[in-house]
């Protein structure tokens, strides 16, 4: 099993970044039970992502499980376990943007490498071109990743990128290889 959803979850992405209406939400109200391909929003996208719980989803030269660019994300209620993708093993936000995690727990998910040899990874959560990261009350046990344990916020060339975690735990994450993080 891929993946297993919890009940009463959803997912909302919003397309676009200005002057929207309501009419302008995809709303999905019931995901499948078992949950076997990533979830990902274009750019600019707002993507909630609430109640699910997802277990060894490990797809061979994948992206993380969740990924968007130079948008807004919120993960909330959630648990990844066992989970590998190339810049984290969950959720990655590329070019800038938000990340929101509240209340969710990430054990032993890895950040794998890629061929090209692009480090910038963090086992559970990579935000590799900077960004928002704010954190309250989530769990990060036992991650692995080349320049975060469990977390990995910018990197070369990347803007000054505000961090905050708040009531949360982060133990037994670790760096792969010759990581620095």
């Amino acid at each position: 099993v891929q993946g297993v959803a919890l009940g009463s979850h959803h997912a909302v992405v919003y397309r676009g970044s200005t002057g929207r209406t309501a009419g302008d939400y995809d709303i999905v109200t019931r995901l499948p039970r078992v949950l076997s391909r990533r979830i990902s929003a274009g750019e600019g996208s707002f993507l909630s992502v609430r109640r699910i719980a997802v277990d060894l989803y490990t797809e061979q030269d994948s992206e993380s499980f969740i990924s968007a660019l130079a948008g807004c994300l919120l993960v909330e209620d959630c648990e990844f376990e066992r989970m590998a993708g190339f810049t984290s093993g969950v959720v990655t936000m590329t070019g800038g943007g938000e990340v929101h995690i509240k209340t969710s727990k990430f054990s032993s998910n890895t950040a794998n490498l890629d061929a090209a040899g692009d480090y910038r990874s963090g086992g559970a959560v990579s935000l590799p071109d900077g960004g928002v990261l704010k954190v309250s009350w989530s769990i990060f046990q036992s991650n692995q990743g080349r320049n975060g344990g469990a977390i990995f916020v910018g990197g070369e060339g990347a803007a000054a990128s505000p961090v905050e975690i708040d009531g949360s735990l982060l133990q037994m994450n670790s760096l792969i290889g010759s990581g620095r993080g």
